[in-house]
């Protein structure tokens, strides 16, 4: 079972009830949909969760396959804000599950996934800079951008304090919707201390947590890179 019956059964309170009970099948099954039941078959059946004693798509996948049946933006951006925000499924899990169906019409689904991470990183930063601010050091330079030696681009690093030799990689890997982002991260980390820079990783998670560990890590680092005076 998947979909919104799925969705219920994780306890989702924005699953809004279907008149058809959405059932996955091997795509080398032959089942007949009827009245009451919609049979799907799928390349990729996902390994399925016992809920209420009902076997059921594991929530990431549920979440999809009722997202990709619905046309409203606002009705999938509810349904993708609670089961992130209040379930823990990542982005990357819906993404990939996206990616990996290579449905036709999900390009809604995708724009959505888009729209809630851009909200996520315009929160992180918003959190990074009242943390320095709150640290007393310098503004550094926001959101650089940051490529590796062939000059392909890695994404951005949070902020770098040039002078100081520091540079400043908040993370955000439970909310990306990119699945390659940690290693992509890893790389952007090697490249900048290749250039001499002392990196700070942060996971997005303890600006909001722990503000003051962050604080102190920052304040240290800082007095760690700075050239003595």
């Amino acid at each position: 079972m998947t979909g919104d019956d799925a969705l219920a059964l994780h306890g989702v309170r924005t699953a809004l009830p279907r008149e058809r009970v959405h059932l996955l099948v091997p795509s080398k099954r032959f089942v007949r949909s009827s009245a009451s039941v919609f049979v799907e078959r799928t390349p990729i059946p996902p390994r399925p969760v016992l809920r209420d004693g009902l076997l059921t798509a594991p929530l990431a996948r549920a979440a999809v396959d009722a997202a990709r049946r619905i046309n409203s933006r606002a009705l999938v951006t509810a349904l993708f804000a609670e089961v992130v925000f209040h379930k823990g499924v990542r982005l990357d899990e819906l993404n990939t599950e996206l990616v990996m169906g290579k449905w036709r019409g999900t390009t809604l689904c995708q724009e959505v996934l888009h729209d809630i991470g851009a909200r996520i990183r315009s929160g992180v930063s918003s959190l990074a800079r009242d943390l320095v601010l709150r640290a007393g050091l310098p503004p550094p330079r926001w959101n650089v951008p940051v490529d590796d030696a062939q000059g392909n681009p890695l994404g951005t690093v949070t902020g770098t304090w040039d002078d100081a030799k520091l540079a400043w990689d908040v993370h955000a890997f439970d909310f990306d919707p990119a699945p390659a982002s940690y290693p992509t991260a890893l790389k952007r980390g090697s490249r900048l201390a290749a250039t001499g820079l002392l990196v700070l990783h942060t996971p997005a998670t303890q600006l909001r947590s722990n503000p003051e560990g962050v604080i102190n890590e920052l304040t240290a680092a800082f007095a760690q890179s700075c050239p003595s005076t």
